[in-house]
């Protein structure tokens, strides 16, 4: 029983380092996301005001915005695919 326990989490963990991470996609505003459909969440940055936020999607496919959390741009940039965004 614990071999079985031991090889599922170890298969959870691989499925989720495997997993492929969004695409930042720049929108017609100017406007940056990235939104992870599995998790239900997006980055959203603005590069004219220096401001990034973090928002839940309700629809899957876009960003729904119904609530907006300011994150610190410092952070965002941390991951590989904003630090050639985020030049402040």
């Amino acid at each position: 029983m614990r071999n079985l326990f031991m090889y599922i989490s170890l298969l959870m963990i691989s499925l989720s380092v495997l997993a492929d991470v969004p695409v930042v996609k720049k929108r017609q505003s100017g406007i940056y996301t990235q939104i992870f459909k599995n998790e239900s969440f997006a980055y959203m940055v603005d590069p004219r005001t220096h401001l990034c936020f973090v928002t839940g999607t309700l629809q899957r496919t876009s960003v729904n915005g119904d609530h907006l959390e300011r994150i610190p741009c410092k952070n965002l940039k941390l991951r590989t695919e904003w630090k050639n965004i985020i030049a402040w």
